[in-house]
């Protein structure tokens, strides 16, 4: 599998503390920047100051819940374009549509192969690279 090629940010949202430490180490073994949040509001504020390139998001949570935390991430101009990944226990068919229709980019269900989850993470890492990257404009034209 490709290392990023800098250190990308990814935040993890995610209730559960040892999710967060697992999927963390994962991640900084792999060469990410690992934001961490134990809440969808706290998810929420970390996702417009740090503008991570993936958010690995949970459904299930106190107060905000994975879904409602996507549905802002994609109203908002400034986080919309952050590809999000679903990473939960719950895994129905109409959770998983539903969430895909919402914008996230694929759903993961716990428990999770390490390296499907790093996989969806560098692809969504290039995606984001790709849509951030400036054309080359021709100076013959």
């Amino acid at each position: 599998m490709a290392e990023p090629q800098s250190a990308e940010a990814v935040l993890l949202v995610d209730d559960e503390p040892h999710i967060l430490k697992l999927v963390g180490q994962r991640l900084a073994g792999a060469g990410y920047q690992v934001l961490t949040a134990s809440d969808g509001a706290q998810g929420l504020r970390l996702a417009r100051d740090a503008h991570p390139a993936v958010i690995l998001l949970d459904l299930s949570m106190p107060a905000l819940d994975g879904l409602q935390v996507l549905d802002r991430l994609k109203r908002e101009p400034e986080t919309r374009d952050i590809s999000v990944i679903m990473l939960t226990a719950s895994g129905t068919e109409s959770q998983i549509t539903d969430a895909i229709e919402r914008g996230a980019l694929c759903y993961l269900t716990k428990p999770f192969q390490p390296r499907e989850l790093l996989a969806e993470v560098a692809l969504a890492a290039q995606r984001h690279a790709a849509a951030h990257t400036r054309p080359l404009i021709d100076e013959a034209s």
